[in-house]
């Protein structure tokens, strides 16, 4: 019954962080789109940079995972952490090589 209900905190906990995120993620959208309209966009340079450290801090998180996952008895939601960290950060590093590449 314990297990249960530890399942199901953790669940909903992970739900909840998510769903919160979700929605800093839309009222900062919405906060950008407003200051565009009086601000001037941010250069290509700025912006690959921008997007190449964002991708290193997912590296290092997903990397801090894994090492956590290693020492621990592996856990699914542990591991589909880690692997949508990696998946992120390979992401976000493609797109500022991409940006960087335009821009040469």
């Amino acid at each position: 019954m314990t297990d249960r209900l530890t399942g199901f905190a953790d669940t909903a906990a992970v739900i909840y962080c998510w769903l919160t995120l979700g929605f800093v993620a839309l009222r900062l959208g919405t906060l950008v789109a407003r200051v565009t309209r009086t601000a001037p966009l941010p250069s290509t340079r700025r912006l690959s940079a921008t997007l190449l450290c964002i991708g290193t801090g997912l590296a290092l998180a997903a990397s801090q995972d894994l090492l956590a996952v290693l020492r621990t008895v592996p856990h699914p939601g542990s591991l589909t952490e880690t692997l949508t960290l990696g998946l992120l950060a390979a992401a976000t590093i493609s797109v500022g090589h991409d940006l960087r590449r335009k821009r040469a």
